[in-house]
């Protein structure tokens, strides 16, 4: 979360501006790849521990799709940038991809709400002895 501070003059500072975009893009990205692999393990072992754990791989399964979104709309927008002014796309293509990227956006948050409790949960319930 944002916090609002006070630059040394007093004046509210632009967090925002202040992020490391990259940085959260990256972490952003990393973290969709050990969902995948978490997914993957809970695929396997579910089956041979004989536990149901599809609450868990369909909660990260929606993680790495909300994920794999902005990841896309990441690529696609870091190529357009590379483009001549002439090559570059209609003002209707950049407001559809800053659609897509508030829509996976917003199913994030969501799914950050929700703090991954099928998935919690099996791992909470593999750590019992």
């Amino acid at each position: 979360a944002l916090k609002l501070r006070r630059d040394p003059e007093g004046r509210l500072s632009d967090a925002e501006a202040a992020l490391d975009r990259e940085g959260v893009q990256n972490a952003l990205h990393d973290l969709r790849r050990r969902a995948k692999r978490l997914r993957y393990e809970f695929e396997i072992a579910g089956p041979l521990l004989n536990r149901d754990e599809s609450g868990a791989v369909d909660y990260l399964r929606s993680i790495q799709d909300a994920l794999g979104e902005l990841q896309d709309v990441r690529v696609i927008e870091a190529f357009l940038d590379r483009l001549d002014p002439a090559e570059q796309p209609s003002e209707r293509f950049r407001h559809w991809l800053r659609d897509r990227r508030s829509a996976a956006l917003e199913q994030w948050r969501r799914l950050r709400r929700e703090r991954g409790g099928p998935a919690l949960a099996l791992v909470a319930d593999a750590a019992l002895p």
